[in-house]
């Protein structure tokens, strides 16, 4: 074979590899965009908005002044989100896990349900009782509020406005905490499933809700220590398997450091710690 057809061999070959690649390319960002059907945005500490198409589910998020350890939402942010305006304006299902100040401020909760007449919120009876109490116009929004603490190892199923929710039982633990109830949630939102623990341990009450309840869900929102701990990294590695990982409740100005110690053993997972930043799903 003359050097010249070689040469013309190696050009065509090149172009073709070079178009097939090219290709490739665009068909994993055309995939990559049909796959992204929604965004999960950070708020604070555990606080997100799941939003898909014109519905959004909010948890954890609607709280003020949480602990001086961790984030709350700015006052800018506090103010969009609890009378609804933009990126808050489709919120249908709102949900805290549990009672505590940095997931759930009876006044914030309050003055969301006043000014967002379609909405609901679901939360413990520890957190719904303190809106009865502590809240200004609870009667307002009486009807559109609900108490859901399953038995451990069940969950209890409710929908509203085309939005699914899965509520467990989960473990807050230790015994400075074991009179509190936590539960989680799986948000079922443009036919994805998310996975929202709050302030579950890693005990046998939350590790057996999970490995019967949320094998395969597509998104998991957990504390980062979950990333850490061996019984963590079995779950999620071995049982839940889920395409995406966001680490948050990390302390104030600490993202960062435990960002590297987290990637060592989930190169992948999302470290959420900047208000408004925005992950696809």
């Amino acid at each position: 074979m003359s050097k010249r057809v070689i040469a013309s061999f190696i050009a065509v070959t090149l172009c073709v590899v070079a178009t097939t690649s090219a290709t490739d390319d665009k068909k994993a960002a055309v995939a990559s965009k049909t796959k992204a059907i929604g965004t999960i945005r950070y708020v604070a500490n555990m606080g997100v908005l799941i939003t898909a198409g014109d519905k959004s589910v909010l948890i954890d998020a609607l709280f003020r002044n949480g602990e001086a350890a961790y984030d709350s939402p700015d006052t800018d942010t506090r103010e969009l989100m609890e009378v609804g305006k933009p990126p808050f304006q489709n919120v249908k299902i709102a949900l805290a896990t549990h009672v505590h100040k940095d997931h759930f401020d009876p006044q914030a909760v309050s003055r969301f349900m006043r000014r967002n007449p379609t909405s609901k919120f679901v939360s413990t009876s520890a957190v719904i009782g303190s809106l009865e109490t502590d809240a200004i116009g609870f009667d307002e929004y009486r009807a559109r509020v609900r108490t859901i603490e399953p038995a451990e190892g069940s969950s209890i199923e409710f929908a509203h406005a085309g939005v699914s929710v899965d509520v467990l039982r989960l473990s807050h633990g230790g015994s400075l905490f074991s009179n509190i109830v936590n539960i989680g949630f799986i948000a079922h939102i443009g036919g994805k499933r998310v996975l929202h623990v709050g302030d579950g341990v890693l005990n046998d009450t939350t590790i057996t809700a999970l490995e019967s309840a949320a094998v395969g869900v597509d998104v998991v929102c957990v504390p980062y220590l979950w990333l850490l701990s061996y019984d963590g990294q079995v779950l999620l590695k071995k049982k839940i398997k889920p395409k995406t990982i966001i680490a948050l409740h990390f302390a104030t100005g600490e993202a960062d450091a435990q960002a590297t110690v987290v990637h060592r053993f989930f190169p992948n997972a999302i470290i959420m710690s900047n208000a408004g930043q925005t992950v696809p799903f």
